[in-house]
């Protein structure tokens, strides 16, 4: 088990609107059965050293209750003995976030060690087949109620201990906690996101003594600008109620 803390609870209103819609949607559909993981409270665990993961959590966080859905951030101490994503095996957290080559050494240490030995024996240090490679055995050693969404272009977790991999953000959670137009949120700031703008993020929460409020000054000025997709016109940002 590990050593944690709650952080800061989002947007306690978001469980009133979550009980509304639970009350239309079953006064509409009174044959439907509802799953409670799509309507309890996420928790999202990270680590207490990383700004890195506090600033992604946030983010997280903040899109999916600007979308209805009540979010904490758990910040832990201590991994299990498979490491982060052993919190969601122990439902601990409903999504976490690391890097590729982090998470399949902390997964699968075998493989890792495989691919890093043919990466570093590789004439092209740049060759982008490694890093789908790593993303593809992160995804076979995952749990089966365990998933990710495609990772992202930006480049973290530079204290890892498997430094030679690939280390592409992504977003890992457990599958019956959230419903596709959820997922398509995280898939759509994960994409947009690049190691130079995650880096002005935990620059701007560090001077700022405030990881909340850089993201959502972030997070405004970038959905004001369309610069990142959440409208209803591409199936995201359609929160769980609407979808019912």
């Amino acid at each position: 088990m590990t050593t944690r803390h709650r952080q800061h609870v989002l947007a306690v209103a978001a469980v009133a609107l979550a009980s509304v819609a639970v009350a239309s949607c079953s006064s509409a559909e009174p044959h439907r059965d509802i799953n409670p993981d799509r309507v309890k409270p996420v928790n999202i665990g990270v680590s207490q050293n990383s700004v890195e993961q506090k600033v992604l959590a946030e983010i997280y966080a903040q899109a999916l209750v600007n979308r209805g859905r009540s979010a904490s951030i758990t910040v832990f101490s201590a991994a299990g003995p498979t490491g982060q994503v052993d919190e969601l095996v122990e439902e601990d957290s409903d999504l976490i976030i690391g890097c590729t080559g982090d998470l399949l050494a902390q997964t699968a240490p075998v493989t890792a060690d495989e691919i890093a030995e043919k990466a570093s024996d590789s004439a092209n240090p740049n060759d982008v087949s490694i890093n789908t490679e790593v993303y593809d055995a992160l995804m076979a050693s995952l749990p089966a109620q365990v998933t990710a969404t495609d990772p992202s272009g930006a480049q973290g977790c530079a204290d890892s201990e498997a430094p030679e991999l690939p280390q592409n953000i992504v977003p890992v959670f457990t599958k019956t906690v959230f419903d596709g137009a959820e997922r398509k949120i995280f898939d759509s700031y994960t994409k947009f996101i690049t190691t130079e703008l995650l880096t002005e993020l935990v620059d701007n929460a560090r001077e700022s003594g405030s990881v909340s409020e850089a993201v959502a000054q972030w997070m405004s000025e970038a959905e004001l600008s369309g610069e990142v997709e959440t409208g209803p016109d591409n199936g995201i940002g359609l929160g769980y109620a609407e979808r019912w």
